[in-house]
């Protein structure tokens, strides 16, 4: 009897251990399925319909350039010294950037604001990290052709964009690089917040913008609030360690989450941007 109890036992807990093993490889399952649609969130609104880069006198381009579609708003502004190109975070739009063109109109820049494969309306096009970077490039490229009084160009990226903005600077002559909460890879932040699975080894689109510092040669900015819940001021301090060369300028900006750094201090958040601008335009001598 005590023999036959021990091999039910047994039994019951070999069964409950593949029972729980097999539904731990369909969540992994699942989630290497679904994993595009927990990092890109493309807007159904028509790159077109963006209100506000009307209102705002934003020229609204839709191109192309070496078989990529080139799509911006841009503003160029008289007598401006540089040009700054913006590349937004995974659940905004270009059409959502504009705002930092009413914290940062003061400057003598040209402003641009990229917008990403597959995002606002074209739902034939399914976003990816390859597609994100080669479409960056084609942007820079394009925006070359009227940059004829040879500005310095900034970069900017937000969040997801940090990483698009990494990759381009690491390729492209760039005059600064400002980065706001930005990450060592998007494998490494997910790892962080599902530390059960494992994402390094699922992540298809892993942006290693740690890889692409390393090729960055121009003065950068990085801007991170203290209680990113998204993206740890831990992770951005390690990427700042990535760099080359001098340290990137870090600016924490106290209390601050994932989305509201240029709400709780925009004084600081702002400020903190004119100031590189005005060390590049005085580097480059425009």
């Amino acid at each position: 009897m005590l023999g036959s109890r021990k091999v039910a036992i047994y039994t019951y807990g070999l069964r409950a251990l593949i029972g729980l093993g097999l539904a731990y490889a369909a969540l992994v399952a699942l989630v290497y399925l679904v994993q595009d649609r927990l990092l890109f969130f493309p807007q159904t609104k028509p790159f077109k319909e963006c209100d506000l880069a009307a209102v705002s006198g934003f020229e609204t381009v839709d191109a192309k350039k070496d078989g990529h579609e080139i799509r911006l708003f841009l503003r160029e502004t008289p007598g401006a010294r540089g040009w700054l190109i913006m590349f937004h975070g995974n659940g905004s739009t270009a059409c959502d950037s504009i705002y930092y063109w009413d914290g940062l109109r003061q400057l003598p820049l040209n402003f641009v604001f990229a917008e990403y494969p597959g995002y606002q309306g074209d739902g034939l096009v399914r976003p990816s990290q390859a597609l994100l970077l080669e479409n960056a490039v084609a942007v820079y490229d394009y925006l070359a052709a009227r940059n004829n009084g040879r500005l310095p160009v900034l970069l900017m990226g937000e969040s997801l964009g940090t990483g698009v903005a990494t990759y381009l600077a690491s390729l492209r002559a760039v005059a600064g690089l400002v980065l706001r909460t930005p990450y060592t890879s998007i494998a490494d932040v997910g790892a962080g917040h599902y530390p059960f699975l494992p994402v390094r080894w699922l992540t298809r689109n892993p942006f290693p913008a740690a890889e692409w510092a390393s090729a960055v040669k121009c003065p950068v900015l990085i801007l991170h609030g203290t209680r990113d819940s998204t993206i740890p001021i831990a992770n951005a301090k390690q990427q700042a360690a990535r760099f080359p060369g001098a340290a990137p300028q870090f600016i924490e900006i106290e209390g601050a989450d994932h989305n509201d750094l240029s709400e709780v201090d925009p004084k600081r958040f702002f400020g903190a941007i004119s100031s590189l601008v005005a060390q590049v335009l005085a580097i480059t001598g425009k």
